[in-house]
């Protein structure tokens, strides 16, 4: 059984979303808790391998999804001999162990049959009964016959990668009382019975920065939830009982994660602290963005001083690390932080990505608008819409498209060329998601 406990951020991760991830499982870790790793969702953008590059902090293992397969539940302490082993060695070790049965092995490591106690019993108990019949038996010849002779190949094989509905469609369509799990060289790994399948556990995970299951890992609804640390509105995620849900109003989910390890009387170490100082900085827009509380100055304040390096300094080295406008497709800039919505009965897609000029943009607009076009179509969506939020300006050009009377009604401005000018707008979570929200309900 899978004894991990994954920390994960949301799809088409941000910084926050990776750096929330790591923190908070090195927290857990610090606590006792070891079997807390971090997770992620997707490829890191430019500006969160510039900030992982620049702590010396390796990103955390992709997480494709949370599905329980049959290497998550398999024993991997399963009896294996060899075509040539004799019935009697194999008998004495099947005996010496609990198991009831070995599986037979080439040198390939495949798996070629299976013999059980009960099988080796009844051989012995047929002998025994021909010797009483008067026939000729010899007991030595008999337990020196090689395993191959005895084994049986009626198998059926559960691929490693097999999800929980696929294993228990074999293990109860088929009487035998355990199955071989291979990988893909159809090499023995491990072994499924009818108890593993009974006792099987959900994955655990933990929720960092989203809390809502359009934005979390696929299988979040086989998934055992235990913890969700967040800073966003509450969403939709099923829990299987009573957890640990933190959620609090402000810019940035590490805020939240940085006042955890204050909580339990915990520094966090310097690399920890400059990757959640990272984050603030990122989410809040270096305390510009309406997101922004007093918090989260406070807390960016705390953990400059534990990592060492001046704070408006390294913010503006940070924000001015790299836009993915200056050297991603177009697709890696529109899904740098792109999230799905449901509002109003409408699908929608929202994402933004930071420049500190509009030249690029200006540049690059048609090629954007025709990947959000794809989106668009290969989705099913109602709209689309790409915030490009210049910094220094403090200002978003809005790219729109699908139903565009969303952007409409929700901003009170036409939208000309695919586009909305809005001054002064930062934030996503508290300056676009709201307006549309109320524009459609």
């Amino acid at each position: 059984m899978s004894e991990k406990v994954y920390v994960l951020g949301h799809k088409n991760p941000d910084t926050d979303s990776f750096c929330a991830a790591v923190s908070y499982a090195r927290l857990k870790n610090r606590l006792g808790d070891e079997k807390v790793v971090a997770g992620r969702l997707g490829d890191a953008s430019a500006e969160t391998s510039w900030v992982f590059d620049y702590w010396k902090q390796e990103l955390p293992e992709f997480v494709a999804d949370v599905k329980l397969r049959a290497k998550d539940i398999m024993n991997k302490e399963m009896l294996v001999v060899a075509k040539r082993d004799s019935l009697k060695s194999v008998g004495e070790k099947i005996h010496n162990t609990e198991s009831n049965h070995a599986f037979v092995c080439c040198t390939e490591g495949k798996a070629q049959g299976i013999v059980t106690l009960g099988d080796l019993g009844a051989f012995c108990l047929e002998k025994v009964t021909k010797s009483q019949a008067g026939e000729d038996v010899n007991a030595n010849e008999i337990l020196e016959q090689p395993v191959s002779d005895l084994m049986s190949t009626q198998m059926v094989a559960i691929d490693a990668e097999a999800e929980m509905d696929k294993i228990k469609s074999v293990v109860l369509n088929n009487r035998f009382r355990s199955f071989p799990v291979v990988n893909k060289d159809n090499q023995l790994i491990g072994s499924i019975s009818r108890q593993e399948v009974i006792t099987a556990k959900p994955k655990q995970v933990i929720l960092v920065d989203h809390n809502e299951k359009s934005q979390a890992v696929s299988g979040i609804d086989e998934a055992d939830v235990i913890e969700v640390v967040d800073h966003h509105r509450i969403g939709d995620v099923q829990t299987m009982g009573p957890i640990f849900f933190l959620v609090e109003p402000v810019g940035c989910s590490c805020t939240v994660v940085a006042k955890l390890y204050k909580m339990n009387g915990l520094e966090p170490e310097p690399e920890q602290a400059g990757l959640m100082l990272s984050a603030i900085i990122s989410d809040t827009v270096l305390f510009r963005s309406p997101t922004c509380t007093d918090e989260d100055v406070k807390v960016a304040e705390e953990l400059a001083a534990i990592c060492g390096v001046d704070l408006q300094a390294y913010g503006m080295e940070l924000l001015g690390s790299s836009s993915p406008l200056t050297s991603n497709t177009a697709t890696e800039v529109l899904n740098t932080d792109l999230k799905e919505f449901s509002l109003g009965g409408k699908s929608l897609m929202i994402g933004q990505v930071m420049m500190t000029d509009n030249q690029k943009f200006r540049e690059r607009k048609q090629e954007l608008l025709e990947e959000m076009q794809k989106t668009l179509n290969n989705n099913e969506l109602d709209f689309v819409g790409l915030m490009c939020t210049n910094i220094l300006e403090e200002a978003t050009y809005f790219l729109a498209l699908g139903d565009t009377e969303i952007a409409e009604k929700a901003f009170g401005k036409p939208v000309q060329d695919d586009e909305v000018h809005l001054p002064g707008v930062l934030s996503r979570k508290k300056q676009i998601v709201p307006p549309i929200t109320k524009a459609l309900t």
